[in-house]
């Protein structure tokens, strides 16, 4: 299994929402896949955000710092090559960044 689907296994199993996988490779030089999700509440963001970087961690892949913090309503994961967004829903509703790169949508079970 990919790292990708891994992660979105992850996500979807500690309550991510509406889980966006996107495919950088042909127009990033800086990740090959932007992951989209979001939760219901604050606390719920950081548990999400914390279980994915507990499964870098055992899964030795390296990552830069989460980026926010326990205000924040957006937090960033940078995995190099997959790069994970983690929402409270109205915000997401805000930046609508699945819009912004619509045509690099792909689904879980095309993913390499």
């Amino acid at each position: 299994m990919s790292l990708v689907k891994e992660l979105v296994n992850v996500i979807d199993k500690h309550n991510g929402e509406n889980i966006v996988v996107l495919d950088m490779r042909d127009v990033s030089a800086l990740m090959d896949f932007m992951i989209i999700t979001h939760v219901s509440n604050p606390r719920l963001l950081g548990a999400l955000a914390n279980y994915t970087k507990e499964f870098f961690d055992k899964s030795k892949i390296e990552y830069r710092p989460i980026e926010g913090d326990s205000t924040s309503r957006w937090l960033l994961i940078d995995g190099f090559e997959v790069v994970v967004h983690f929402f409270l829903e109205e915000e997401r509703d805000v930046y609508q960044l699945e819009k912004l790169w619509k045509d690099r949508i792909v689904e879980v079970d095309q993913l390499p």
